[in-house]
């Protein structure tokens, strides 16, 4: 009899353990790897060297020229940018040349679609530079923010530092987009406010 309820005992606390493991495990499209993840790069490509296909671990890789293209674990945000109800992810992929001056940012927008990350809309910095000029006409963009995307509402918010120089940027400038089809398009002007020194 207490050899039963030993048997018992260990069979409750091993499918309890078995349960909560399952439940800490991630779902939906948090159970992408965005980290250890084959990215199809647009501006990344162009402008830094990179090839059509970077294969980041950790969120990192670099070439042998120096040529780099990061992702952080804290600049992939979650939540529904198409308005289907389940959760979306936004990721903000940081490139370059270690060696120079040349730093471009890609934001890019998944939904999970059969288990599998699908992509839904791509923005990169020259978009950026693009939409800035409409309202600042003389408006030069230097680089990605210090923050990373949020989701509002949803709505993509997007950071970037503009104007001044490469070593000093003067101005943080906050984008608003929206997802329209396979396009983010900018919503309202963008807010500028000056750089703290």
């Amino acid at each position: 009899m207490k050899i039963k309820i030993a048997l018992l005992a260990v069979f409750i606390l091993a499918f309890s353990s078995i349960t909560f493991a399952q439940s800490k495990t991630a779902s939906g499209i948090r159970s992408i790897d965005f980290l250890n993840y084959s990215y199809q790069g647009s501006v990344c490509g162009e402008d830094a060297g990179l090839p059509k296909t970077v294969k980041v671990r950790n969120g990192k890789f670099k070439d042998s020229d120096n040529n780099f293209f990061n992702i952080a674990k804290e600049e992939i945000v979650y939540g529904d940018v198409n308005g289907d109800g389940s959760e979306d992810a936004v990721v903000l992929i940081r490139c370059g040349s270690a060696a120079g001056s040349l730093r471009a940012f890609e934001v890019h927008a998944y939904s999970l679609q059969s288990g599998q990350a699908n992509l839904l809309a791509r923005l990169d910095s020259a978009g950026v530079q693009s939409d800035y000029q409409k309202s600042y006409p003389e408006g030069m963009l230097q680089y990605a923010g210090e923050h990373g995307p949020k989701i509002v509402n949803g709505h993509v918010i997007v950071e970037a530092l503009m104007d001044g120089s490469f070593a000093a940027p003067e101005n943080v400038v906050t984008f608003d987009y929206q997802l329209s089809g396979d396009k983010f398009v900018l919503s309202g002007k963008p807010a500028r406010t000056k750089r703290p020194e």
